[in-house]
């Protein structure tokens, strides 16, 4: 149901917008949004997590800790390599949500 809605709205931007300055922002944002929705994703089961004080069959760790990799990774690309603020900013974001996953296993 997003996704066709994000490919819609992206479309629809690009052909109605007629400055490539504006289309690459709105463009820009859409995927801001979408990828720090993702990284973020599980963070849905915080509360689950802190009521019954465990990670186990809640939260995957290897889901966590990869997410959190990735998420530096491409922070570090996008803010020294490419000087990118769409690039960098949703994944300083995401590395964020990162560690209040693993951190998680740490207290749980």
């Amino acid at each position: 149901c997003i996704c066709p809605s994000l490919i819609l709205l992206s479309l629809a931007a690009s052909y109605t917008v007629h400055n490539d300055y504006d289309i690459v922002n709105i463009l820009g944002l859409i995927g801001c949004g979408t990828s720090f929705i993702a990284y973020a994703s599980p963070l849905c089961v915080i509360k689950q997590v802190i009521q019954q004080k465990t990670t186990k069959d809640i939260l995957p760790f290897g889901l966590s800790a990869m997410l959190t990799l990735n998420a530096a990774t491409w922070s570090c690309y996008g803010w020294f390599i490419t000087d990118d603020l769409y690039v960098w900013a949703p994944c300083l974001l995401g590395f964020g949500a990162g560690l209040v996953q693993l951190s998680l296993f740490a207290i749980y």
